[in-house]
């Protein structure tokens, strides 16, 4: 099971059921050395930073996952909801969110130099994913509801990709 951070965080006060679905799932399923920690603001130099879900796991590493209620279709590369273009676009946000966190981590201490922050984003609500991802997205970046099914296999996929050369 994993941790929720802080244990009594109300998820009632999450933005949507979608967030609540995931967290539940991720804190449900995934293995007791993983802390999942929602609703995650940090200070950027330009703007202010709001990361939906934070993993931290002491040996897998840290992954910032964003959770879009959608079911969205990928067409020429753009995420679509309801034949729109999603904006943010979430694969964006999650890795501007990431690389945020990334270079936080990495001023407070001269051990995290290194430090890398995986991204990705679920969609709770997705049975599948419909259309063709962009060349620049690995499937293991993007979970939906099968995956949250054995969430610790869709998690330890996306916080391994950082070792693929």
């Amino acid at each position: 099971m994993g941790l929720l951070v802080p244990p009594n965080f109300p998820l009632g006060t999450l933005k949507n059921r979608a967030e609540r679905d995931a967290v539940g799932a991720l804190v449900d399923r995934l293995s007791d050395g993983w802390y999942v920690i929602p609703s995650v603001g940090i200070f950027g130099a330009s703007r202010d930073f709001e990361m939906d879900i934070v993993l931290v796991h002491e040996r897998d590493g840290v992954a910032v996952l964003e959770v879009k209620g959608h079911r969205p279709e990928i067409v020429g590369g753009v995420w679509m909801n309801s034949g729109q273009p999603m904006t943010p676009q979430p694969l964006a946000q999650a890795r501007n969110n990431s690389y945020e966190l990334r270079e936080l981590l990495r001023a407070t201490h001269p051990s995290l130099r290194n430090m890398q922050v995986s991204y990705g984003v679920i969609f709770p609500n997705a049975g599948e994913l419909r259309g063709q991802l962009p060349p620049d997205v690995d499937r293991a970046q993007i979970l939906v509801a099968a995956d949250l099914e054995d969430p610790l296999d869709a998690v330890d996929r996306l916080t391994s990709l950082r070792w693929i050369v």
